[in-house]
């Protein structure tokens, strides 16, 4: 690539301005990732949400061996989401327990309506859980517990 002198560099050599505007874009992209996009609810089956999100999840919970459980119910179950949002807390949530049981247990997903109008969807694991100091900071932001790595 051409190089061309720039003074503020301090004698230094910068890339020249193909490169430059070859960067611009990975800058624009980035910028997109990180600006939170705005949400797009519609109407969305739950039990299918939580369905293709266990089926992301399942290459590493088979190798890690832990069972992944939903508990599908009766009715289908449609409430006004966006549904990458859902999909992303759900990873998170199931990656989570996963860092927690590293040779083996359960995940397990359900519903409960707790009042009209009103859904819970729980994530339960058979992991070790959280310590009272750790749960304490849970909701802070930038809050991240350190783990040891896992060993075989």
């Amino acid at each position: 690539p051409e190089l061309l002198h720039d003074p503020s560099r301090n004698g230094r050599r910068c890339p020249g301005p193909a490169i430059r505007r070859r960067r611009r874009p990975q800058r624009e992209s980035y910028l997109d990732f990180a600006r939170p996009r705005k949400p797009e609810r519609r109407a969305t089956d739950l039990a299918d949400l939580v369905d293709r999100t266990l089926a992301l999840v399942q290459p590493r919970a088979a190798q890690q061996q832990v069972e992944l459980r939903f508990v599908r119910p009766a009715a289908p179950v449609v409430a006004d989401v966006d549904w990458e949002q859902i999909q992303q807390v759900l990873i998170n949530l199931a990656f989570n327990a996963l860092d927690a049981m590293p040779r083996g247990g359960t995940l397990e997903t359900d519903f409960q309506a707790k009042a009209p109008g009103t859904i819970a969807l729980r994530v339960l694991d058979t992991g070790p859980g959280l310590t009272p100091q750790v749960l304490a900071q849970t909701f802070q932001p930038l809050f991240l517990q350190a783990r040891k790595p896992a060993r075989a």
